[in-house]
């Protein structure tokens, strides 16, 4: 309250002279004027709303999560966030010319991998401790078979085209449209 009275002290100082000011600061002047004379609304503070569980899904609307069975092994991979879409592109900017185009798969599989045979891919990780863990995912694709990661690559980018396919039909596809 201390502040609010010192500035209309100031500002009905600076008023008295109004007519010697620039138009523009004049005008300002006017309006604190008449705002310092009106009597001001309270202020409200809404209390913040749960969003119904129905808006909460549209975070998953379009993603896509599939297993597949390779050598006996159970791999579940998952179509990305935006966030995690923005975090392996922040990551590859990082890398300069052919270290990029040779990392993109590796790092996309760092983050849509979920789990092999139900084990999270961080635990996968043996060696430096002191990694991040972005990193240690990383080491974990980078140590697999070329060969399979090609192949989980391919699934990766099927989910994705079946992703996109979802907002290509039905009544979203009209909205979007329109």
């Amino acid at each position: 309250m201390g502040r609010q009275g010192n500035v209309e002290h100031a500002t009905a100082s600076k008023i008295k002279n109004i007519k010697e000011m620039p138009q523009g600061v004049s005008n300002a002047l006017q309006a604190v004027k008449e705002m310092n004379e009106e009597e001001m609304a309270p202020v409200v503070v809404k209390e913040r709303v749960q969003a119904p569980a129905e808006l909460r899904d549209l975070v998953l609307f379009g993603r896509v999560v599939d297993e597949v069975s390779i050598g006996g092994y159970s791999i579940k991979i998952s179509t990305l966030t935006n966030r995690q879409q923005k975090a392996v592109l922040t990551r590859l900017l990082k890398l300069t010319g052919d270290d990029r185009i040779m990392s993109v798969k590796a790092y996309t599989l760092a983050e849509a991998l979920v789990s092999i045979n139900g084990v999270d891919l961080i635990d996968l990780y043996d060696g430096n401790e002191e990694l991040s863990n972005d990193e240690k995912k990383i080491d974990v694709i980078l140590n697999l078979q070329s060969s399979l990661v090609e192949k989980l690559f391919d699934k990766y980018e099927s989910m994705v085209v079946k992703s996109n396919k979802i907002f290509e039909e039905g009544d979203l596809a009209e909205e979007i449209k329109n």
